[in-house]
């Protein structure tokens, strides 16, 4: 999560900082744990030699995703440009990144939810689901469907799950009349309330902005199935050289 453009050359990674999880306190970069430094200085053992995969996902990574700086500002972690931040522009946080996202983008499925006395009864583990509408590897959309069962399936209808199977508005295409958002911002209110205001719903879909949803998941199409059978299945996701269960970092 701390790894920066410059610790990236070609097939050699060099290792000279950890990024410190936040435990109440501001992210900062710390040294290796117990000193496990890996570069060219003759006290260590040099950069990490990468095996050809890895330096090929690293510099997929860095080409489709540009290192950017974080939102840490000033007084922040000191680091420079980042090639793994969230959506959000920050970093990961140390104790979900390994169900969100790296679970996820591993095994194709959203890990199981343990019940919180007070607070929830848990949940099984879903299926990921993805918007296709701009391509592999697709939007991820939230909440996601129960796994089918049986034979017979049908979308599911129960309160609280979106009808990702049903047009659906695209309110950011235009201006929010109530909160005076911009087209392609969210709508925001004075209690910090994030979901879309219902004129804005009603302006897009009254202007037109309605589309399908290009569903899919990221589960594999058969578990024992390797790689150059699912190319062979499907030419589209070849030709970009991505496997159907290779989701991006």
């Amino acid at each position: 999560m701390g790894l920066q453009h410059h610790h990236v050359a070609a097939t050699r990674l060099t290792i000279d900082v950890q990024l410190g999880p936040p435990d109440g306190r501001p992210f900062e970069l710390e040294p290796p744990k117990e000193g496990s430094y890996r570069n060219d200085h003759p006290h260590y053992f040099g950069a990490v030699d990468l095996p050809p995969f890895l330096a090929a996902l690293l510099t997929r990574q860095m080409a489709d995703r540009h290192p950017a700086s974080c939102d840490c500002g000033d007084d922040g972690c000191g680091g420079g440009r980042f090639l793994f931040l969230n959506k959000r522009g920050g970093h990961h946080l140390h104790g979900t990144y390994a169900t969100h996202p790296w679970e996820k983008a591993v095994t194709g499925w959203v890990p199981a939810r343990r019940p919180r006395r007070g607070r929830s009864s848990g949940a099984p583990a879903r299926p990921v689901m993805v918007d296709m509408a701009e391509g592999w590897p697709g939007v991820p959309v939230t909440p996601t469907w129960p796994a089918a069962s049986g034979t017979t399936w049908a979308p599911p209808v129960v309160r609280g799950l979106p009808r990702y199977d049903q047009p659906v508005v695209d309110a950011r295409a235009v201006d929010c009349p109530r909160c005076r958002a911009a087209a392609g911002k969210a709508c925001t209110s004075p209690s910090g309330d994030k979901h879309t205001h219902q004129p804005r719903i009603a302006a897009a879909r009254a202007a037109g902005h309605i589309r399908e949803l290009g569903l899919t998941s990221w589960l594999p199409i058969n578990p024992r199935m390797t790689p150059p059978q699912v190319t062979a299945l499907a030419p589209g996701v070849a030709g970009r050289d991505r496997h159907p269960h290779d989701p991006h970092p």
